[in-house]
């Protein structure tokens, strides 16, 4: 491959792409910098409970009087939200000490979101297919829809847990919750 990274894919069939049928795709290359532990792709989305049909046609009728996309029911981090019976935050280990590798896959229909893992900024390391020079981040990162980026963070904190936050960037167009 003369391009690696994280990327994702979707249907183009009608409305199957908001009502989840997405997937992420890893082609394993050079990085810019050093890790321990790759913790894989991890999607990010919004989420509708009204089927995505429903969805297009409170959009139509919206944008025909001036407004937009309707706001999500909710934000799936890498598939999960603790919305609901049934609901569960997703769980990750890391390994205190080590630097870990983390793909962020914005995979939306209408949201951009801003991410953070308290007490650990990240370094970007790659964006959209491109190897970038790594630089540590600001304390949070904005990833428009379909945009992925790698980043490293290193688990240097005391041991407990550490939450993953991703806020819909309402300031960017977006109107999920």
């Amino acid at each position: 491959c003369t391009q690696y990274g994280s990327s994702w894919y979707h249907s183009h069939y009608s409305s199957q792409y908001g009502m989840g049928v997405v997937g992420t795709i890893l082609i394993d290359g050079p990085a810019t910098d050093n890790y321990d532990i790759d913790l894989g792709t991890f999607p990010m989305m919004d989420w509708y409970y009204k089927n995505a049909d429903v969805v297009n046609a409170l959009a139509s009728i919206d944008s025909q009087a001036g407004g937009g996309a309707p706001p999500s029911d909710t934000l799936l981090l890498n598939g999960t939200n603790n919305n609901g019976p049934g609901g569960k935050y997703q769980s990750v280990a890391l390994t205190k000490g080590k630097k870990h590798r983390l793909r962020l896959i914005n995979t939306s229909v209408d949201s951009h979101m801003m991410v953070k893992l308290d007490g650990h900024p990240f370094t970007v390391i790659a964006a959209d297919f491109i190897p970038v020079e790594a630089e540590p981040a600001a304390e949070w990162l904005l990833i428009a829809i379909g945009q992925r980026y790698d980043v490293v963070f290193e688990a240097n904190q005391t041991s407990g847990n550490y939450w993953f936050r991703a806020e819909a960037a309402n300031a960017c167009g977006s109107t999920s919750r």
